[in-house]
């Protein structure tokens, strides 16, 4: 079952990105396209997926262990990382707008799956504990 909740993705594009929606949706198809990966790589059993931005679940069983479902947790920050990494131009980008949701960006679409990846990846870990 997906469930989109839309309130989870406007606080996530005031906190990535509100300049720039379509690079924002996106860095979420990204997200959850690589959980979705690294769940079926386990060959685990997807039940729900609620889509909410960096705030996003999924709720995967018949893993056999926690490493593979902290992986699974993780798949998405990496997704984005990868993508931001391929696409290039965060080095072209002054440090200030890497960190400021609200700056005109040269190459946005690398620095919106940076910061997704990056907001997603302390939200994830803060989950654990």
């Amino acid at each position: 079952m997906i469930t989109v909740d839309f309130i989870g993705i406007l606080l996530t594009s005031c906190l990535v990105g509100i300049r720039y929606p379509g690079y924002l949706i996106l860095a979420i198809i990204a997200h959850e396209a690589g959980r979705v990966i690294l769940a079926l790589f386990f060959q685990g059993h997807i039940d729900s997926i609620v889509v909410s931005g960096v705030f996003s679940a999924t709720s995967v069983t018949h893993l056999s262990s926690g490493v593979k479902a902290s992986l699974v947790a993780l798949g998405g920050p990496l997704a984005n990382y990868v993508v931001s990494s391929t696409v290039g131009g965060v080095e072209w980008e002054k440090t200030s707008n890497l960190v400021n949701p609200f700056s005109t960006l040269r190459h946005p679409l690398s620095v919106i799956n940076l910061r997704f990846g990056a907001v997603s990846f302390l939200i994830s870990i803060a989950r654990f504990f």
